[in-house]
């Protein structure tokens, strides 16, 4: 199974990864990379851009794909606390969620609206910060979970967080 989900994730026929990696977590419940990698799927469905790497339109079914690879990501540090790619992940899921958020908000110009989404944005921030320092204990020294942190200690206006991430940045 694990073979042939392989193949289909290397010619990008994701649905048929998806029925196989289901079939193979049925069968290995414990795995935590087989809900990592069905979560970076779901992910990628619900964000998908073209062969440049431009951002296409989200999908219709964009909210449930996102809540299928959020619970995967979940389930995989659920199985290990200490996965560091299940942290990352869904550290990264909730920032982007807060960015496009942000980037909505953005072009809004009735205030209470504009508040109303940036309120939002902060809630997704505010999910993906205690994740993105615990997937930063598991590997201090990794540069895309301290950019990730910096930007929203940035946005959520915690100087000192902001200052002690550029200290290890420099270092």
């Amino acid at each position: 199974m694990i073979s042939e989900t392989n193949y289909y994730l290397k010619t990008n026929q994701s649905t048929a990864a998806l029925t196989y990696l289901t079939q193979a977590i049925a069968a290995k419940p414990a795995f935590a990379i087989l809900y990592l990698v069905r979560g970076n799927i779901y992910d990628n469905l619900a964000n998908p851009k073209d062969a440049t790497g431009k951002e296409l339109d989200k999908p219709k079914n964009y909210t449930e794909l996102i809540a299928s690879a959020e619970a995967d990501y979940k389930k995989a540090v659920e199985i290990k606390a200490d996965y560091f790619d299940a942290l990352y992940n869904l550290g990264a899921l909730y920032n982007n969620q807060g960015v496009a958020i942000s980037k909505m908000a953005d072009k809004i110009t009735d205030q209470k609206k504009y508040d109303a989404e940036l309120a939002k944005a902060a809630t997704a921030f505010n999910n993906a910060m205690p994740v993105l320092e615990k997937a930063l204990e598991v590997n201090p020294t990794d540069k895309n979970t301290m950019y990730a942190l910096k930007q929203i200690y940035s946005r959520t206006q915690q100087l000192d967080k902001l200052k002690a991430i550029n200290e290890k940045l420099k270092n």
